[in-house]
């Protein structure tokens, strides 16, 4: 949320605006699935690094690691929510977000 609200604060691009939105509801599956504990092992550590990355600004890092989870055996447990986060990091890319 941090880093798609930094988004917003930079943005006044109404289709930006319109992704964000749509990245937030995404995100809320995201924290559902945290919630309730339904994540595998390996979805949480892919998530951790994903953090880290986010948190040096390395989004290119980042969305390698994403491209990386969802062609991986958890795909399933992940579509809802990670097209969300990657939207969120090519957004934050292309605004420059530090």
């Amino acid at each position: 949320d941090d880093l798609r609200n930094k988004c917003l604060s930079v943005s006044s691009n109404a289709l930006v605006r319109r992704k964000l939105e749509d990245v937030s509801k995404k995100l809320e599956v995201l924290y559902d699935n945290l919630r309730e504990d339904r994540l595998s092992t390996a979805t949480m550590k892919g998530l951790e690094q994903l953090v880290q990355y986010v948190n040096n600004s390395d989004y290119n890092s980042g969305l390698s690691l994403i491209s990386h989870m969802v062609s991986g055996s958890d795909f399933a447990q992940i579509a809802t929510f990670m097209t969300g986060l990657k939207i969120l990091l090519q957004t934050a890319q292309q605004l420059r977000i530090n």
